[in-house]
């Protein structure tokens, strides 16, 4: 089962320039999903040696950035809720005095899940154009959807650009079909917030989805990898 954390684990594997000020990436948000029963990884970047302080309704965490700029905490396993929580990120001068102060509300707690593929994963609510389907009604305000912005990059990024919807009747006809659905039903069956990260990408091909080392270390994909490398070239058409 794909989870939030695994998402954590594939964003922070890269670097990106040393900042005076904390950042993290957009996946943390206003009316987000953290998962349940599971240790939650929540990082970002700052200046190298910056103090910084990961509060979650008054319970705070302290780590210093690495010598890259990074940082990681860990929140204790938690019980699914409803109730809307704060998540509060500082950094700290080395005066102690608070350099940066970022606030996300309505944080809920529950399952995340990714919802990826192509053009079956992508297709909205809107687009299927099927008339028993009811978006008056699709008012679920434990139902949120992270929705990725669709970009290509050759290496893992910090940061994919993205935010946190509240399922509603205004919202609903703009997420995936698919996602909803899944959603909807696993949040009625299991009675607890439900998280989306919807990642999908219509038309994409398989080896999109691969890392270059994979299709590097198979005789069979190598011959994608070469097609890639020639189309970099300034030459080719």
């Amino acid at each position: 089962m794909l989870r939030i954390i695994l998402v954590s684990c594939a964003l922070s594997l890269c670097s990106m320039p040393a900042i005076s000020a904390v950042e993290v990436p957009s996946i943390f948000g206003d009316s987000m999903v953290l998962q349940r029963d599971k240790p939650v990884p929540v990082w970002g970047r700052a200046q190298p040696g910056r103090k910084i302080r990961v509060d979650l309704d008054g319970t705070s965490h302290f780590v210093r950035a690495d010598a890259e700029g990074d940082w990681i905490v860990h929140l204790p396993p938690m019980k699914a809720s409803a109730v809307g929580r704060q998540l509060v990120i500082e950094s700290f001068e080395t005066d102690g005095s608070v350099l940066e102060h970022l606030v996300f509300e309505d944080v809920l707690v529950g399952e995340v899940w990714v919802c990826s593929g192509q053009s079956n994963m992508q297709w909205t609510l809107a687009a299927s154009d099927l008339q028993d389907i009811d978006t008056t009604t699709a008012d679920h305000e434990q139902l949120r959807m992270f929705n990725a912005q669709r970009t290509s990059q050759p290496q893992p990024q910090f940061d994919v650009q993205g935010s946190w919807v509240v399922c509603s009747a205004q919202a609903a006809p703009h997420l995936s079909a698919v996602a909803y659905f899944f959603g909807r039903e696993l949040q009625r069956e299991l009675d607890v917030p439900i998280g989306l990260v919807h990642t999908s990408w219509g038309g994409s091909a398989a080896e999109a989805w691969t890392s270059l080392d994979m299709l590097a270390s198979r005789p069979e994909t190598l011959p994608i990898l070469h097609r890639y490398e020639r189309s970099l070239l300034p030459d080719a058409d």
